[in-house]
């Protein structure tokens, strides 16, 4: 048996959730059978299932912001205290672990693949929305993908209205880490305001399109209004975390459900940690002088756009 684990939760990153994809998006189409199987293993593994914007309380070990009694919960609607124990290579795990769905992009096939599924287990998710492409298409792809459809605003009143935490991906989908933080800024700020206005509701996550996110970027979201935002790090958030800048684990169509319990259990060793944020440094040099990352997420690629929108 291992020393006590510090509070973590593993933030588990989905984008499309549905049958039906392009050759490129299928590495990030989750069928929903398996989203499904997913779901369940949670449940039935006892996961603390919990929204993002209850994630830093949780980290921190106050009370969270959206308490939900689920199958099988103490009377009392608390959840199992997680225990530390090691797996075959040493790696500390935890039994009971807290988890926060989250679903990328605003796509359609949130409400026709994944609700159903969440609805169906009483699960609670957190879906990031771009706000510019509301109703419209996802414009800010290349190819087949600009094409797909997604979610009106009436069916994210409906989402929301049940329950799912509706969040911020900013308005124009633009890549935080390499633009212009007053940029960066003024489009949290608009995509806030709209899903306010449309839900009728405080929004306080925000997800970084692509992932990418800077101190500058962080800053300029917290400026916005933004409590806690999303970044993909391949590590669980644990106490200390940056709420700002917490971390995501990345969910794949070849993702068993028994891997996704070992991915939601396991609090990796510091070195380990350490080794993950030194390379994720190295990622964002990357970004910064040679533009690493797809060619939509560029320094510039929607500035020009961005700035003709946000003026008008």
């Amino acid at each position: 048996m291992t020393a006590p684990l510090a509070p973590g939760v593993a933030i588990l990153m989905y984008h499309s959730v549905g049958r039906s994809t392009t050759a490129w998006s299928r590495r990030f189409t989750v069928d929903p059978g398996l989203f499904d199987e997913h779901v369940a293993a949670l449940t039935d593994a006892r996961a603390r299932l919990v929204a993002v914007a209850d994630v830093p309380a949780l980290l921190s070990g106050g009370p969270t912001e959206r308490p939900r009694k689920r199958p099988g919960a103490a009377e009392d609607g608390g959840s199992p205290e997680p225990t530390a124990v090691e797996d075959a290579a040493g790696q500390a795990v935890t039994e009971g672990a807290a988890v926060a769905i989250s679903i990328d992009d605003g796509l359609a096939d949130a409400a026709t693949g994944a609700a159903p599924v969440l609805a169906a287990h009483r699960a609670p998710a957190t879906l990031f929305v771009p706000t510019a492409y509301v109703g419209r298409t996802a414009a800010w792809m290349t190819g087949a993908d600009a094409d797909r459809p997604m979610l009106s605003w009436g069916a994210l009143g409906d989402l929301a209205a049940v329950g799912m935490e509706i969040g911020s991906h900013g308005h124009l989908h633009l890549a935080a880490d390499i633009n212009e933080p007053q940029l960066v800024r003024e489009d949290a700020v608009r995509s806030r305001a709209a899903l306010e206005e449309q839900l009728g509701q405080n929004v306080s996550s925000y997800a970084y399109p692509f992932g990418y996110c800077s101190r500058d970027a962080a800053n300029a979201v917290s400026e916005a209004g933004f409590s806690q935002a999303c970044a993909v790090m391949e590590l669980p958030a644990i106490a200390g975390d940056d709420s700002l800048i917490l971390p995501r684990i990345y969910v794949s169509p070849q993702t068993t459900p028994e891997m996704l319990l070992r991915l939601a259990q396991r609090r990796p060793a510091r070195t380990l940690r350490q080794w993950a944020l030194v390379k994720q440094q190295v990622w964002h040099a990357g970004r910064r002088w040679a533009e690493w990352g797809p060619p939509e997420a560029r320094r510039g690629s929607h500035a020009r756009l961005a700035a003709n929108d946000l003026g008008a």
